[in-house]
């Protein structure tokens, strides 16, 4: 799992922010977020939000192929005699 906190102006630029850094589309299945702080407008300052963007990386189910070992060769045929016909 990957994530970022990212501020800005509002809570959904800084959603895009983080989802650009993380290279990832907001709309993705994966893609979760959390506002840590929203803004605020104090006297003469501005609080920016404050966001934090998760991405759950899908889990790889195919397994890891092994080191092709090396294939034993098939035992030969025997080639048996027919036994002599008793008369």
């Amino acid at each position: 799992m990957r994530s970022i906190e990212m501020s800005a102006r509002t809570v959904e630029d800084a959603v895009a922010a983080a989802c650009e850094a993380l290279g990832v589309d907001r709309d993705d299945l994966n893609v979760s977020y959390e506002v840590l702080e929203f803004p605020a407008r104090k006297l003469f300052k501005t609080i920016p939000a404050k966001v934090r963007v998760k991405v759950e990386e899908p889990e790889d189910t195919t397994p890891e192929t092994p080191a092709e070992a090396p294939v034993e060769a098939a035992p030969a045929p025997v080639e048996e005699t027919p036994a002599p016909a008793a008369a």
